[in-house]
């Protein structure tokens, strides 16, 4: 028996194929897709290689935008549309469990592709330094700065400043404290020693 073709991913003009949905019409099987503008259609796969149907029929209105307000995927929440597009899908702005946010193609939160702003990521990843001391700095957060490839973190000083670091100088030493140390060590004018 002849294996149903494996469209899974692909584009078809405003459409990607999800899934196979198993049922057939005019012998053709029927695919479950996500519309660029965020909305879902089952389509057979016949009309979707010969461009016959190429999105959810928002193209044949002019609407290309679903209201998607309030609904969560992964742990990002959509917030609103912003004006930017990612090809011809359109991007929302989003919040995040952790409370970062992020804009994100639709058709990426629809697809389970973009679930966090990353920060979750980040904290599980094995460059989660927070809370780690290195000399007189504790990391607390990372920020979204890079320095090259390495991340930049927030730390915080045992005199209580708070100062940003890369994760690389951190490990390798070179910056151990705010600079409260290097104020410490600051010559002062002895009142005992005589003048020259």
């Amino acid at each position: 028996m002849r294996r149903p073709k494996d469209i899974t991913g692909q584009h078809f003009g405003h459409l990607t194929a999800l899934y196979n949905t198993g049922e057939k019409k005019s012998n053709f099987y029927v695919w479950h897709c996500v519309c660029d503008c965020g909305k879902e259609k089952d389509v057979p796969i016949g009309c979707l290689t010969s461009g016959n149907t190429t999105s959810c029929g928002c193209a044949k209105t002019g609407i290309h935008t679903k209201d998607n307000t309030g609904q969560t995927f992964g742990q990002l929440t959509a917030l609103y549309p912003t004006e930017e597009r990612s090809g011809s899908a359109g991007v929302w702005h989003c919040r995040c469990a952790c409370g970062g946010e992020k804009d994100v193609p639709i058709k990426y939160l629809i697809l389970g592709r973009t679930t966090s702003c990353g920060y979750a990521k980040l904290k599980s990843h094995p460059k989660n330094i927070a809370g780690q001391t290195f000399d007189d700095l504790t990391a607390i957060e990372p920020t979204e700065r890079r320095d090259h490839r390495s991340v930049i973190w927030k730390c915080r000083c045992v005199c209580g400043n708070e100062v940003e670091v890369s994760l690389h100088r951190l490990r390798a030493g070179t910056v151990k404290d705010c600079g409260c140390r290097r104020q410490l060590r600051r010559p002062e004018a002895d009142p005992f020693l005589s003048e020259r």
